[in-house]
């Protein structure tokens, strides 16, 4: 689902492109030119063959109001043990998204962010993916596991304390507040969604 419009109409035939190369067929392939912002689950399942979707990559509009309703659309269709990805999470170019997942995971006590996918570092466009509470042993296990290494475990610190602690800093940048800056330098191994994927899948 994109409106294949930006950076420019072009990026539809880079899809096709990227997708031929990485082996998906034609016939598992469901392309719709819109805007998200148009569309209800109704939609969505019908183009899936009103069966759930396991898994959603949401890289829409980088404002609170289109995240919150991608991710409700992405609710209404998910599968039991669906995954929803979230880009460009704590990216500096946009504070203000994280106080949406918040919001959304406060409305959805089902739901949990089970995994924050660094890429480099944690300011580095990193990537939130949530899902039910009955599904996060399924993938978390698999996801210790496979990256022994690169894991992060916050201990008696839960990641929505993460996600609140930087909904906080967002609202005190909103107030006109000055913050001290916090510099993060990465180890330089981060993950792509690909190689998530590949261990879960």
């Amino acid at each position: 689902i994109d409106t294949f419009e930006w950076p420019s109409p072009a990026v539809r035939d880079k899809l096709h492109a990227h997708m031929a190369r990485l082996g998906v067929r034609t016939d598992d392939q469901k392309i719709l030119t819109a805007n998200s912002e148009n569309l209800t689950s109704a939609d969505v399942s019908a183009a899936v063959g009103g069966g759930p979707v396991r898994f959603f990559h949401v890289d829409g509009d980088h404002n609170p109001k289109a995240l919150k309703h991608d991710l409700d659309l992405a609710y209404a269709v998910m599968h039991e043990k669906g995954v929803i990805c979230l880009d460009d999470m704590l990216h500096p170019g946009y504070p203000f998204l994280v106080t949406a997942v918040q919001r959304y995971l406060e409305a959805n006590p089902d739901m949990r962010l089970m995994c924050v996918i660094d890429r480099e570092d944690i300011v580095a466009a990193a990537k939130f993916l949530l899902c039910r509470i009955e599904a996060v042993p399924l993938y978390e296990n698999a996801l210790m596991e496979r990256f022994k290494r690169q894991h992060f475990v916050l201990g008696p610190l839960h990641v929505a304390e993460l996600a609140r602690a930087n909904v906080t800093a967002a609202r005190a940048l909103k107030a006109g507040q000055t913050l001290e800056p916090v510099y993060n330098l990465g180890s330089g191994d981060g993950l792509s969604v690909r190689q998530i994927m590949a261990a879960i899948a």
